[in-house]
């Protein structure tokens, strides 16, 4: 969904004066899922087969590992074609989700503390972007 949304919005932002047909729009969305699908599944399977075969890192050396992973994955996938890196993150997350690994616990603890640190540094971007003047005149 927020892929057909980034693909309406580049169109409305875009300004062109040449309409944008329905077949651009559907070439668009299949290479973003086909790329995005693609390294997702290839990602996350290296990374479980990796995380299985890894005994001498520690636990949170792995979820280290994990993110890392999906950063540089997520990173070359938007590098390929913009609004595929989105896709990839979400694959390889279900991948991990579906092996069944023995650090799943850890890697969920590590995940609701990442949701948390990720929520409270858009708030600060937030904020951030508001300037004084704005606010003072709604009291």
């Amino acid at each position: 969904g927020s892929i057909v949304a980034l693909l309406i919005l580049h169109v409305v932002v875009s300004g062109d004066t040449e309409p944008f047909g329905l077949f651009e729009i559907g070439e668009g969305l299949l290479l973003r899922l086909g790329i995005g699908g693609a390294l997702g599944m290839i990602g996350g399977g290296l990374l479980t087969l990796g995380l299985r075969r890894a005994i001498a890192l520690s636990q949170e050396l792995k979820t280290l590992v994990v993110l890392a992973t999906v950063w540089g994955l997520f990173s070359c996938a938007q590098g390929i074609d913009s609004e595929s890196g989105l896709l990839t993150a979400v694959v390889i997350g279900i991948v991990l989700r579906t092996a069944a690994l023995d650090e799943e616990e850890v890697l969920l603890k590590f995940k609701g503390q990442l949701s948390v640190l990720s929520i409270s540094f858009l708030f600060v971007l937030l904020a951030a972007v508001i300037s004084i003047p704005s606010v003072v005149p709604l009291g």
